[in-house]
């Protein structure tokens, strides 16, 4: 195939998704803290920034040191891709080019925030959104092991990649500028208005996926959502016999498919089970 026609299929579906060169630019605005953001800020620290500045600073969590240096946090996330890839080889078998899609979650799946994470525990600090903004804005987000040899495993499969995130509407250029300094193509983003449920989203993209194969040329069926990888439970769908989004789950409802079709990375700094009694 000529060179010409290979860059015309890619950026027809999405394979070189990147900002280009006014977005690259662009940066979210960001709120001012919060009084009580201020007031919370030990001293030291500029509020104004993510970063701990306080010159006496708190030890991390367990759990944030285990993802940040554990040999065993990256053997898993690796593991997990590598079973990720497997199913996505199964899928291309079956469906053939562009006849099979992959939704992904973005952070804590393709990108690694723990840089935010400890900058905030050391200065004895939680999650706000105007310290997160300021981090988003710089695009610093590393890749997640394993994410990036997946994503390109899949492209070259023929599946088509969509990431569904609850970053930010704001955040979207940004969130597309620090995936493509990371390397990562995919064919189509969805950001959040406010919703923090995935189930609208996950149908709108696979819509938008079904034209994308249409003008690759795909002839017959639309491609199939077939495989989510999250770092949440709420990353994951329950699907009718049919495979049809039935809408996402929670806590109370892991489900079947984990690990077949469903692939989950381990988090224990933050998530839905967050807000579960202790048992």
């Amino acid at each position: 195939m000529k060179a010409s026609r290979i860059l015309a299929l890619a950026c027809v579906a999405g394979l070189i998704l990147g900002p280009n060169n006014a977005a690259a630019q662009f940066t979210a605005a960001c709120p001012k803290p919060d009084p009580k953001e201020i007031a919370a800020s030990p001293p030291g620290d500029d509020p104004m920034t993510w970063v701990c500045e306080a010159t006496a600073k708190k030890p991390v969590s367990n759990a944030l040191h285990w993802m940040r240096n554990s040999a065993e946090y990256k053997a898993l996330t690796e593991a997990v891709y590598a079973d990720a890839t497997r199913a996505a080889e199964r899928a291309a078998k079956r469906y053939g080019r562009w006849g099979f899609i992959v939704i992904v979650d973005a952070d804590e799946t393709l990108l690694d925030n723990l840089p935010y994470q400890r900058e905030r525990e050391i200065c004895g600090l939680a999650y706000t959104e105007a310290s997160w903004c300021r981090w988003t804005n710089e695009q610093k987000a590393a890749a997640v092991p394993g994410a990036l040899a997946f994503i390109t495993r899949v492209h070259r499969l023929g599946g088509l990649i969509a990431v569904v995130t609850n970053r930010a509407k704001a955040e979207e250029w940004v969130t597309r500028e620090n995936l493509h300094k990371d390397g990562f193509s995919y064919d189509a983003i969805r950001v959040t208005e406010s919703e923090a449920d995935k189930t609208a989203r996950w149908r709108s993209v696979t819509r938008e996926l079904a034209e994308v194969a249409r003008k690759l040329g795909r002839k017959g069926a639309a491609p199939k959502a077939l495989i989510w990888v999250g770092d949440q439970i709420g990353d994951l769908p329950k699907l009718d016999g049919k495979g049809q989004i039935l809408g996402a789950r929670d806590q109370s409802d892991a489900g079947e498919g984990v690990g077949i079709n469903l692939f989950l990375l381990p988090n224990p700094e933050y998530g839905g089970w967050q807000k579960s009694p202790d048992q």
